[in-house]
């Protein structure tokens, strides 16, 4: 999954995230004792913390509005990748289970960053009002219509 920078936003450095960092340290000792195929594979999953550090940004830049349609999108994401691994992908085009399995571990991750988000705002996830695109998180909707039916402001 990629993500697009919005507009004067850079990726963040390598942040300490306090809920991460039992995380990492496990990552950081794996890797250490790991064989090189294994260390190889640690290496790819300790990016998930400068994701997350990341995602945890573009969160805070978000409107109420956003949040609510990223709460829908980030459902759907998480729907299509346990149909996959369940086997049941039908017309979705599933990542091996490697990749499958990584990115399911990190759309758990995003969902509870984005829970923390809604509960730091004091706000609850409601039920859709609009169309969600799969491709386009809520800093990606290039939709006017879209944005219009989610009330998010361009």
């Amino acid at each position: 999954m990629t993500f697009a920078m919005p507009s004067g936003i850079s990726p963040p450095s390598a942040v300490s995230v306090p809920i991460l960092e039992p995380i990492l340290e496990q990552l950081r000792r794996e890797r250490h004792e790991a064989s090189p195929p294994q260390a190889a594979a640690g290496l790819r999953s300790s990016s998930l913390g400068c994701h997350a550090s990341w995602y945890r940004e573009n969160l805070s830049h978000c409107s109420e509005a956003m949040l609510q349609y990223e709460w829908a999108w980030m459902t759907g994401r998480l729907a299509a990748l346990r149909h996959c691994r369940a086997g049941e992908g039908g017309e979705l085009a599933c990542p091996p289970r490697q990749r499958l399995d990584g990115l399911l571990s990190e759309a758990q991750l995003f969902r509870t960053l984005l829970l923390q988000e809604f509960a730091s705002r004091g706000l609850r996830p409601l039920p859709p009002r609009g169309t969600v695109v799969a491709s386009e998180e809520a800093w990606e909707i290039t939709s006017a219509s879209v944005r219009q039916e989610w009330g998010i402001q361009p």
